[in-house]
């Protein structure tokens, strides 16, 4: 029953592997123009000279599948996806009307059932709560499947080398959208251990498992001692942080503030320089609220403690949290890109596509581990200052503002926003805000990125687009129609389009769940803005 069992988990690890080529290759396709899909018009196919070894190799893939079709018709073999099925796809006459017809019949037609097999299992899923079908192998079909795999990958690797080098980054960056989906903590960790060398996968597959398990562990910590899930203490006496005096008086109220931590725990005597926020809590709650209120924060601080986490997340590692009853004002504050728009230090065009991009990208990768932001705005947005001595270079940026972040499911509590103002309203959708608010969405946040973008291509703070007159209405829709259209002579089309895409919330069209939206996201937000340079 042991070797049964053994088999049966290698078994499904290949067939993830399978998974992941059969992704790179959809990918692929995609980028080179060989797919047509309905919800984002013909694609453009590419004029190159190595088409002979793209249809070649096009060919041989086939032959693959077509090998994998008998595996699968004589056990029964199915590859599932949490993601809905991909629309039906055609290849375009790239290759000519012979070779056209070729691709259609044999490739084309293996793509398609893939998203058809989606489909029957989508309902098999709802009887059997399960993301594979179990199945077992004979140990000479599981070799032929690993060979295939191999020689797909090989194939791939053939096909992505045609591309620019910025491409395949890109490109190996969209692999996590499209297969980190799902709950079940088993299938996401042999996701993790079939990705190999597509580094992206393992690190946000890994950071999703983790958020899972924090929620099903629902630690509840008790101050200055040992969690109650026998977990890692990361509640830090206040006594270890000492906050760095500014030079002058601070005139507004600080979110954050620069502090050195000194760890002495295990008898160590360890200075680091740390960054703190606050996060406001209601003292009148209720006992249960207060408890849930800790069990969040340590969620949190738990799933940003995380050191494995995808670089291209953009969020710093957390040390711990302090439990404080003082706020203090008077503190020596980081610099955020708030601080750089407006002033007539203009950051460099090139640099704003980037900084675009990577802020872009890492909500992408925040949304697929399953947690949402709601505090995405500009002061949100970390520069560091001793590695930027001027905002005309923007540099790398860093994710902040989780004081309300939240697990991206429909059970978690959502902390009410305590002290509102009008410049934080700004980045709110007009449904995320008021009394008759709708419950926070992905794209919620995917709006308040749309603002930043704005922000970031105009290089102006949002409340210079504000009047007093405006209801959050109205100045959704000033910025849809009079400030984002201009944009197009500023920075051109394709980031003029990814701005409008993110504040009229244009990804609910065609998408019939949150994964395919934040596939959606990557495709017509993320994905096109690193082809801007300047």
């Amino acid at each position: 029953m042991k070797q049964l069992s053994a088999l049966g988990r290698s078994s499904q690890k290949l067939l993830w592997k399978f998974r992941i080529q059969e992704a790179r290759l959809r990918i692929w396709a995609r980028e080179w123009g060989l797919l047509d899909d309905p919800r984002h018009g013909k694609a453009e196919v590419r004029d190159h000279h190595d088409h002979k070894m793209v249809s070649e190799t096009l060919l041989r893939i086939s032959e693959l599948f077509h090998d994998y079709k008998r595996l699968k018709s004589r056990y029964g073999l199915l590859m599932v996806t949490d993601r809905p099925p991909l629309p039906s796809v055609a290849f375009s006459d790239y290759f000519g009307d012979a070779m056209s017809r070729n691709i259609d019949d044999m490739l084309a037609e293996e793509l398609t059932n893939f998203a058809k097999v989606d489909i029957d299992l989508q309902k098999k899923r709802n009887q059997t709560n399960s993301v594979l079908k179990k199945f077992r192998l004979a140990i000479s079909d599981r070799s032929k499947l690993d060979l295939m795999i191999r020689d797909l990958r090989d194939y791939n690797d053939g096909l992505y080398a045609l591309l620019s080098s910025v491409e395949r980054r890109q490109l190996r960056q969209a692999l996590a959208p499209e297969l980190v989906t799902g709950e079940n903590v088993e299938e996401l960790q042999q996701l993790a251990q079939a990705s190999g060398n597509e580094t992206t996968i393992a690190p946000t597959a890994e950071l999703r498992v983790k958020r899972l398990r924090l929620e099903a562990a629902k630690s509840v910590p008790r101050p200055w001692g040992t969690s109650s899930s026998g977990l890692e203490d990361l509640c830090i006496p206040g006594r270890e942080i000492i906050f760095d005096q500014p030079a002058s008086g601070v005139p507004r109220f600080q979110e954050r503030a620069i502090a050195t931590y000194l760890n002495n725990a295990d008898g160590h005597n360890e200075r680091r320089t740390v960054l703190v926020e606050w996060k406001s809590c209601d003292k009148d709650l209720g006992a249960s609220l207060k408890s849930e209120q800790l069990s969040r924060l340590d969620t949190l601080a738990r799933l940003l403690h995380v050191s494995s986490k995808p670089a291209e997340l953009r969020v710093p590692v957390c040390a711990g949290y302090i439990l404080d009853d003082w706020h203090p004002r008077q503190r020596t504050a980081p610099k955020t890109l708030y601080d750089g728009l407006g002033g007539s230090d203009v950051s460099f065009l090139g640099d704003r596509f980037r900084l675009a991009y990577e802020l872009s990208l890492s909500l992408c990768l925040l949304h697929t581990a399953g947690w949402l932001h709601k505090g995405i705005r500009s002061e949100s947005v970390l520069l560091l200052e001793d590695q930027k001595p001027s905002y005309s270079d923007a540099g790398h940026p860093y994710l902040l503002g989780f004081e309300y972040s939240r697990p991206d499911n429909a059970k978690a509590y959502s902390d009410q926003i305590l002290y509102p103002t009008s410049r934080s309203n700004m980045y709110r959708h007009p449904r995320a805000q008021g009394p008759a608010r709708d419950r926070f969405s992905r794209l919620h946040d995917i709006y308040a990125l749309g603002v930043v973008l704005l922000e970031i291509g105009f290089w102006r703070r949002s409340e210079e687009f504000w009047h007093k007159s405006y209801t959050p209405e109205l100045f959704s829709q000033d910025l849809c129609d009079f400030h984002a259209p201009k944009l197009g002579a500023k920075m051109g089309k394709i980031y003029m389009h990814a701005v409008l895409i993110c504040l009229k919330g244009d990804l609910e069209a065609g998408a019939t769940g949150d994964c395919e939206a934040q596939t959606e996201f990557f495709w017509r937000v993320v994905h096109p803005l690193p082809k801007l340079m300047a």
